[in-house]
């Protein structure tokens, strides 16, 4: 069983900005186990600029506004007296400075690219062989697309290719069934509409009930004090809801009956669903995405039923036994003809766009 704890990232320091510092920090590994490469290569990418910026601002500040101030007449007023345009006709010397800077900024940006890009190279090079990555099935699966119909079966592939290292482990040739991706895409947005309202209610049960509790505390502090004045007061929920002694449970377990009644007045979230806004009745969201969820459940297992039937459609995915064997197909001339049989490696279903394998039988990607 896979540990999830390894995976999940330290939670950030409370405060506006003290995320900052400790992003920049957190060790590299750390990063890359828990939101992968390309999250770890976009903070140093702002950590490139960051260094880059103040390297500019410390040098010109220090080295091109005293050459540009001092010594000159004052011709400008304000912040014109630290600009370039403050040195005259007889300083041009002072000129050299301002080509210099410029010349070694730029070779320092220059060489701060270069190493950046050296640190890239490297880091893809230890991640791609690293155990946790390369055991994966992303990491010995590929896409093959632009395949010629000749080509399109699972057995000619497997001849194709039987020289790989270890060997192939499975081949899925894609099929052409026009209603399934858009029977797939139309769930997954369903599917995010469904998460997106489920969100929304719980926040607003969430903050409903610490309104609750916060009118709980001041209905016990007038309770007490009643008490203490001799008085019985009303049983009164917060939030407007009130409790009657018919109420069942209201002597044993108020609170269970106050988070009943409380959750009936939360409004849950509502849309109208169409294309056109404004228009038509409104519906439950949380409801219509449970009920058109499961008709295209059962939809889209009608279609893949014509799976085997159907005809290929220029797409195969092919995973290797071993990490090796995917590259090793990914390095090779398959097929005479250019553009033809164009491979793609490390495909994941989140980076493809299942429509398009059926509108193009070039290489897209």
């Amino acid at each position: 069983m896979v540990d999830l704890s390894d995976l999940r990232a330290p939670d950030l320091a409370p405060g506006w900005w003290r995320w900052l510092p400790q992003t920049l920090v957190t060790p590299s590994k750390t990063i890359i186990r828990a939101n992968g490469l390309d999250a770890y290569m976009s903070i140093r990418f702002l950590e490139m600029m960051m260094k880059i910026f103040a390297v500019f601002t410390l040098v010109t500040w220090a080295i091109l506004l005293p050459i540009n101030a001092l010594g000159m007449p004052t011709q400008n007023d304000g912040l014109g007296r630290l600009s370039f345009g403050n040195i005259n006709r007889n300083q041009q010397p002072r000129y050299w400075a301002h080509l210099i800077v410029a010349f070694a900024l730029t070779l320092f940006t220059l060489w701060m690219m270069r190493r950046e890009l050296l640190i890239f190279v490297h880091l893809r090079q230890n991640y791609l062989i690293s155990k946790e990555h390369s055991r994966t099935a992303q990491a010995k699966t590929l896409l093959i697309t632009a395949v010629p119909a000749e080509c399109a079966s699972e057995s000619y592939l497997r001849q194709l290719f039987s020289f790989v290292p270890g060997g192939i482990h499975r081949i899925w040739i894609y099929k052409n069934v026009p209603e399934l991706p858009e029977l797939y895409e139309e769930r997954e947005n369903l599917t995010l509409k469904l998460e997106d309202a489920a969100t929304a209610l719980i926040r607003t049960a969430i903050k409903a009930r610490v309104q609750q509790e916060a009118k709980a505390e001041r209905l016990q502090r007038k309770q007490a004090k009643a008490e203490r004045k001799g008085k019985a007061p009303a049983g009164v929920f917060p939030l407007g809801v009130t409790a009657n002694q018919e109420d069942e449970g209201f002597a044993g377990d108020m609170e269970k009956l106050g988070a009943e009644k409380l959750l009936e007045k939360i409004h849950r979230p509502m849309h109208r669903p169409g294309w056109m806004p404004f228009i038509g009745p409104k519906v439950d969201t949380i409801d219509y995405c449970i009920d058109n969820i499961a008709k295209l459940n059962e939809q889209i297992k009608e279609a893949r039923k014509k799976l085997p039937e159907a005809k290929s459609w220029g797409a195969a995915f092919i995973q290797c036994n071993l990490q090796i064997g995917a590259h090793v197909i990914g390095q090779c001339v398959p097929y005479h003809e250019p553009m033809t049989m164009y491979r793609t490696l490390e495909a994941t279903p989140e980076d493809i766009v299942w429509g398009e394998l059926l509108s193009y039988k070039k290489p897209f990607i």
